[in-house]
């Protein structure tokens, strides 16, 4: 299974702001209560996958657009899941370019960097 990886545009202060246009834990939270992100990740724990999201505590990513996020949130996982079996861990990664955008990565997790136990919240 391989990293798979999208870029999306960062809105600096003042610049292209426009509907849909957030800090990025509220996009997060607009794709959260989307239908069909609650609907994709319903299917994911049916075939027995996990997901970790690995946000980064910057101030590098100031505003995304929360459909375009996602949008491409969605497409990499459904990648990186389709590759995947049942009981394999993925983890989705938000990674500041330095080109101005916001680089998406979705892979195994023992690709991706693997995972700290102490750092993870189950909310089950």
């Amino acid at each position: 299974m391989a990293i798979v990886s999208e870029n999306i545009t960062i809105h600096r202060d003042g610049a292209g702001h426009a509907d849909g246009v957030k800090p990025l834990i509220e996009a997060l939270q607009d794709v959260a209560k989307s239908r069909s992100t609650r609907d994709f990740y319903r299917a994911v724990e049916a075939g027995g996958v996990r997901c970790f999201l690995r946000v980064p505590l910057t101030s590098d990513v100031q505003a995304v657009d929360s459909a375009a996020l996602g949008r491409v949130m969605r497409k990499v996982l459904r990648e990186a899941v389709e590759a995947a079996g049942s009981g394999d861990q993925i983890v989705v990664d938000f990674l500041p370019d330095p080109d101005g955008g916001l680089r998406i990565a979705a892979g195994p997790a023992t690709e991706m960097g693997g995972l700290e136990p102490a750092t993870l919240k189950v909310f089950e």
